[in-house]
């Protein structure tokens, strides 16, 4: 998701259940949309250099 997603979905929810508008800090949101696409870039790393290292690797 965009920042511009969750911000049109959180202004949604204020109209629906109320609440302050805006968010305290926009870089804190930045930051927790990107966790998701860091984790599954890094796993896929680990996942890539095992395959490779088992190819390599003879018994």
């Amino acid at each position: 998701m965009t920042i511009s997603q969750v911000l049109d979905i959180h202004q949604r929810q204020i109209q629906r259940f109320g609440g302050t508008s805006g968010v305290r800090d926009e870089s804190l949101l930045d930051s927790a949309l990107a966790q998701p696409k860091l984790l599954l870039a890094a796993n896929f790393s680990i996942l890539q250099f095992t395959s490779k290292q088992q190819r390599t690797c003879t018994i």
